[in-house]
């Protein structure tokens, strides 16, 4: 329960601080409803998943 808390938590921070997937896909001038922007948007919640997890996982350097 605890790491559950602790994952949504840092996923409600990471997604604050970073813009979401639709926005950079838009920003490289994709356009909503085609292929390739469905890939972008793909990749970038993989990265934003990949970020949330190595940050919960982190050693804590004690």
């Amino acid at each position: 329960m605890r790491a559950a808390v602790l994952f949504a938590g840092l996923a409600v921070l990471l997604a604050a601080c970073t813009p979401t997937g639709e926005k950079v896909c838009q920003e490289k001038g994709l356009q909503p409803g085609t292929e390739a922007y469905k890939q972008c948007t793909d990749a970038e919640y993989q990265k934003t998943l990949n970020r949330v997890y190595s940050n919960a996982y982190r050693p804590s350097g004690k």
